[in-house]
């Protein structure tokens, strides 16, 4: 078995040329588009004879299965764990919540998808340098080309919601907290004081301009910590880690329908609409609502401390692809 691996542009190096073994790609195969096609599997794809298996941290739904038939395509929950190096988040010391800001946001390597979060949060005025990172600078005017190709026509409509707020200022700055990847001990130390003190943690996931759910570590920041979290990622990413992780979602007082929708502006949109009346509360108000949401709060806690999250996706996994041997690090975090 050999291993695809993402290169310092970006791209995958796919050469398989005299190669039929079976693979493993590492990372997120540079997305999906909504026809189920991702870029890497394509080509993989192309230079498959008669059949192989390919081994990668998505978990395919029929369509994807139906664009490669020459591929037999596994999630592989072991590579999933350890390429995030979520052996290394560690559940936090329950505190009492001290509320003292609307939302943090994290925002480091860039990608388009992380230029319109950013640029909408800093247009509705909830890009606080305080508790929001953007570790990235962006030329302002393409992102009216951004959302011109995701949303034809409609962009200039569009661009209300992320030209606010002086955008050319704000497009040159770079605001970073000490993350280093896969570090996550580290990163915890110095995002945790943050996620404790927001409201809530509104995490950007990779590349949410694809439109198929992938999974990374990010969101344990927050689970760990006791917070509340949204995600910005792929269309229906939230029902994804409920049904396959089996994390409970906070539908107690948010509205969860920006999630189904496909296309990654009117979902961002979406999703900062609904948020924004909770932005107008005061710290009282903020902190009952956590009262409200605090039995899904220690379920996910214990969820994700006590690794039930790994035996819920392992079983669910097992369920569509057969048995899967859990390596030492999983089973190191089995209690």
């Amino acid at each position: 078995m050999i291993t695809i691996r993402t290169i310092p542009t970006g791209k995958y190096n796919v050469n398989l040329k005299n190669v039929n073994d079976s693979i493993t790609v590492v990372d997120h195969l540079d997305g999906f588009s909504i026809e189920a096609k991702s870029p890497v599997l394509t080509a993989v794809h192309l230079q498959t004879n008669e059949h192989r298996t390919v081994h990668c941290e998505y978990i395919p739904n029929t369509n994807i299965k139906n664009n490669y038939p020459k591929l037999e395509i596994k999630f592989d929950i072991n590579t999933w764990f350890r390429e995030n190096n979520v052996s290394r988040i560690e559940p936090e010391f329950k505190k009492p919540k001290n509320i003292t800001k609307f939302l943090c946001s994290f925002n480091n390597a860039s990608h388009i998808s992380r230029i319109l979060l950013t640029s909408a949060l800093n247009s509705y005025g909830y890009f606080d340098p305080d508790t929001c990172s953007k570790v990235f600078t962006y030329e302002a005017d393409k992102l009216a080309g951004h959302l011109y190709d995701l949303t034809g026509p409609s962009a200039e409509w569009y661009e209300m919601f992320f030209v606010q707020n002086n955008i050319e200022e704000f497009s040159a700055l770079q605001v970073e907290f000490g993350h280093v990847d896969g570090d996550h001990r580290r990163n915890q130390e110095f995002l945790s004081p943050r996620i404790d003190t927001s409201f809530l943690h509104l995490v950007s996931e990779t590349m949410a301009t694809g439109y198929y759910p992938f999974v990374t570590e990010k969101f344990f920041y927050s689970v760990t910590a006791g917070n509340l979290f949204l995600a910005y990622a792929q269309p229906n990413w939230h029902d994804h880690i409920t049904h396959w992780l089996g994390f409970r979602s906070y539908d107690k007082i948010f509205d969860y329908r920006f999630d189904s929708i496909q296309n990654p502006v009117t979902r961002l949109i979406t999703l900062m609409d609904m948020i924004s009346k909770f932005s107008r509360l005061s710290l009282r108000e903020w902190n009952e609502l956590y009262k409200i949401e605090q039995e899904t709060i220690d379920y996910n806690y214990e969820h994700f401390a006590s690794g039930r999250y790994l035996t819920h996706l392992h079983k669910k996994i097992t369920e569509v692809q057969g048995n899967t041997e859990l390596g030492p690090e999983i089973l190191q975090k089995i209690k």
